[in-house]
């Protein structure tokens, strides 16, 4: 958690949350302790200075990366990639939770498929992951570009790699 200088704001400060590492419970619960205390930043034009949450993961757990994205959607965040970074896996579902959502040029979003990992192999079937995914990206993405999403997350299984995107195949 990150507070900047008040200059900016006529009411609050200016703050952004910055994410890196395993999604996880951990992660979740301390966002969702974070996020109702960060001020609320606005002008002196009266303009609302939307708090933004940067995010650099290789991944975690999927329970958790919709659990991120709805806690963004539901406090109007920014979700950043900035340059160099890669937010994959679980850290790309909850990205789509923005409300508002950016990445630099050379910055990596990257998806698969839902799967349940032994330890030494993952297991791609649908265990009923399938349907939550699909009304996740649904819901911050509307039924066509979700749909699409769905169908590109589904043709990749494997802990490691993808479906990668960079910012401009993102848009």
């Amino acid at each position: 958690h990150v507070r900047m200088a008040r200059e900016i704001c006529k009411t609050g400060y200016k703050e952004h949350l910055e994410i890196s590492g395993k999604i996880g419970p951990d992660s979740t619960a301390a966002v969702e302790r974070l996020l109702p205390k960060m001020s609320r930043c606005i002008n002196s034009k009266g303009v609302w200075i939307v708090n933004e949450v940067y995010l650099s993961s290789g991944g975690g757990y999927l329970a958790d990366g919709y659990k991120l994205g709805k806690l963004f959607k539901e406090f109007s965040m920014k979700t950043v990639i900035t340059g160099g970074q890669k937010c994959s896996s679980s850290c790309a579902i909850a990205f789509l939770g923005g409300e508002y959502r950016s990445m630099e040029y050379d910055a990596l979003l990257m998806f698969h498929a839902p799967y349940i990992g032994n330890g030494i192999a993952i297991d791609c079937s649908d265990r009923g992951q399938v349907s939550g995914l699909k009304s996740y990206y649904n819901s911050m993405l509307g039924a066509k570009d979700g749909e699409f999403l769905l169908k590109r997350t589904l043709g990749y299984c494997s802990a490691n790699s993808g479906w990668t995107l960079n910012a401009d195949g993102a848009k």
